[in-house]
């Protein structure tokens, strides 16, 4: 078998500067050709490195397990008083740690009684969890939390949650138009809703609305109603998705809207029936630079390691002929060589996946529904 070239898994036209180049210098494209240069040498294949081994056999930079863990678990720890900025950001940052703890082939549940007492604090009697003690409900922290739970896992976790209580939450964010509010009296957008019915999903809350609910006096008589019509709306001229109807596409609610149709419904089905898959589909792949290589989160910006998972995970919803999001399962992905026909993108990272939707382990979401559904709310 031929000897394997790291640069044939890199096409020239990534390792190399654009052959056409815009002669409208502007503020934009000053911060692009920036970026282009500080891209280009993490390009280059092992042999013309000062350091080969920091590459793989595929002319990419390994990836250090090592320092990472050790990175994560300081993210765990406490941080001194000039980090008090950051005290709402509290569950994504419990969230983001343990989810790449996990993927790093880390045993979470050492922490679990940690994270329970992190977000006892951050529950409010009426509803929903805050970013931080004291704080007003919000969804985005509250999916961040109710992750967070999901991977830790056990009983513990499971029965913080105050379900009632955030059954009644979520009624009162239910608007008239189908939407969702991020948080009472906040603004309304995609983020908002597919925060809600992956809480929804996972704590197996009722789907009919409470009585309080203020979308009731539009007709609307589950979660579920008018949403689908919602994430339409939020389609641009682009073929992107913004974050409300008439906002600027956005990889990031991309993800959201799609990852919230496809719990909506299968698929299969609510995909086809809200989106213009072809405009959507031509628009993601438009946000792929070269020789960059990575994704931009909007028309004419730079490209952001933020978007990666977003139009990625995108992507994947969009094209692959799932019946349902509870049967997505995880493979390694395949990457052509030449060589190696059937070898993954690096061989010594043995990552750990992650489900397409609730992007926590798989198993978490079974368990954790699991666990819901066998201890259902109680309304009476």
């Amino acid at each position: 078998m031929p000897s394997h070239d790291p640069q044939s898994s890199i096409p020239l036209y990534f390792r190399e500067p654009p052959i056409l180049v815009d002669s409208l210098e502007t503020t934009t494209s000053k911060l692009q050709d920036e970026t282009v240069s500080d891209c280009l040498p993490f390009l280059e294949a092992a042999e013309t490195a000062d350091d080969p081994a920091e590459f793989n056999s595929f002319g990419l930079l390994s990836l250090h397990r090592e320092d990472h863990v050790q990175f994560l678990h300081e993210n765990l720890a406490q941080f001194p008083a000039n980090f008090v900025g950051l005290d709402a950001s509290r569950p994504w940052m419990v969230y983001w740690a343990l989810a790449a703890l996990y993927m790093l082939g880390e045993d979470i549940t050492p922490l679990r009684s940690r994270v329970v007492k992190t977000f006892y604090p951050g529950q409010n009697k009426s509803g929903g969890f805050g970013g931080g003690h004291g704080h007003s409900s919000h969804l985005a922290g509250s999916y961040a939390t109710i992750l967070s739970l999901a991977i830790v896992g056990g009983e513990e976790a499971y029965s913080l949650v105050d379900r009632e209580a955030m059954w009644r939450w979520l009624g009162r964010l239910k608007q008239p138009d189908g939407g969702f509010r991020i948080s009472e009296g906040g603004e309304e957008d995609t983020r908002g809703a597919y925060c809600a019915l992956v809480i929804i999903s996972l704590l197996a809350l009722p789907i009919s609305l409470p009585l309080e609910s203020p979308a009731r006096s539009a007709g609307l008589e589950t979660f579920f109603d008018g949403l689908g019509e919602y994430i339409s709306r939020c389609q641009t001229y682009e073929g992107g998705i913004g974050g409300s109807p008439g906002n600027e596409a956005h990889g990031a609610y991309a993800f959201c809207a799609i990852a919230c149709l496809c719990l909506l419904d299968a698929p299969h089905k609510s995909l086809n029936k809200y989106l213009d898959l072809d405009a959507l589909v031509w628009w993601l792949s438009a946000r792929q630079y070269a020789p960059e290589g990575g994704l931009a989160g909007r028309t004419n910006k730079v490209v952001d390691g933020v978007v990666e998972h977003h139009h990625s995970y995108s992507v994947a919803d969009e094209t692959t002929p799932f019946e349902s999001a509870w049967s997505w399962v995880s493979r390694k992905a395949q990457v052509p060589s030449e060589a190696h026909p059937t070898k993954t993108f690096d061989t010594g990272a043995h990552l750990q996946s992650l489900h397409p939707v609730y992007v926590i382990p798989h198993q978490a979401v079974y368990d954790m529904r699991d666990w819901s559904s066998r201890n259902p709310v109680n309304l009476a």
